[in-house]
């Protein structure tokens, strides 16, 4: 079973969660990059499918009809890889994984302490207001 990501849909986390969630055991993404022409945008967007790879634990395979055309390993390894621009087929061993990871079962509460986190760091590095701005000089000091 697979789960089917169309171009910027891997951009979200929770669409391609909800598909694995749904009994995907392997995420295939099509995508049309061509208007990127050959910017970094290309790579930047390819690098979503590595995140949605990680994130989910599982392979996913990405066919782009100029943009990268790769397969990634559940641990956001690149196993294969074709050139921008490559008109060619690409072929790899993928794994059909089925073991939930925690961010496919809870989503993005699973970021919450972290951000937690850095407010209690946020808010400790900001400076100390005076509570009494009419402060008088300590005694002795005339």
């Amino acid at each position: 079973r697979f789960s089917g990501v169309i171009c910027y849909e891997s951009i979200h986390p929770g669409l391609t969660a909800e598909g694995v969630a749904a009994g995907g055991d392997l995420i295939l993404l099509i995508s049309n990059d061509s208007w990127f022409g050959t910017s970094a945008a290309l790579n930047e967007h390819f690098s979503h499918s590595i995140l949605r790879a990680v994130e989910n634990g599982r392979s996913v395979a990405r066919c782009g009809n100029c943009g990268p055309t790769a397969v990634i390993d559940a641990r956001g390894r690149v196993v294969g890889r074709l050139d921008d621009y490559t008109p060619a087929a690409l072929r790899c061993d993928v794994d059909f994984i089925d073991t939930p990871t925690l961010y496919t079962a809870v989503g993005d509460i699973v970021v919450i302490p972290y951000f937690a986190m850095l407010l209690v760091c946020v808010l400790r590095r900001l400076p100390k207001r005076k509570r009494d701005s009419g402060a008088t000089a300590p005694s002795g000091q005339d």
